[in-house]
């Protein structure tokens, strides 16, 4: 690792994706249009966890998470740049805390990576 980069230029560099478990206020179809509408993204519904389905930067996925009980919600993003990623967990933030909740069981999952 390049020693001298700045901690801007690390961070700009970055890919981040994110797992975010929480319980909405909606049925899942009533979550997914109003979280597709808030993050300007397309949102496939899966009905298991841990699905095939890969997301990417343009289209996410929302699964159960059944560690959290029946109604646990997991949204997976595709890898965004570091710029993308911010605003997409403080949309998420407040989203949830708008429409949903979070418990002990909930949590916020963070894959970085680096070229």
């Amino acid at each position: 690792m390049n020693l001298n980069l700045k901690k801007s230029e690390i961070l700009l560099t970055s890919r981040i994706g994110f797992e975010f478990e929480f319980y909405s206020n909606y049925d899942i179809n009533k979550t997914v249009t109003l979280l597709s509408r808030e993050l300007n993204k397309k949102i496939s519904i899966e009905t298991k966890a841990h699905s095939d389905f890969k997301p990417t930067a343009d289209h996410f996925k929302v699964e159960p998470d059944m560690s959290g009980g029946a109604k646990l919600i997991e949204l997976v993003t595709g890898s965004l740049p570091y710029q993308d990623a911010r605003l997409i967990m403080i949309k998420v933030l407040k989203w949830i805390k708008d429409n949903g909740k979070t418990g002990e069981r909930c949590g916020i999952h963070m894959n970085i990576s680096y070229n």
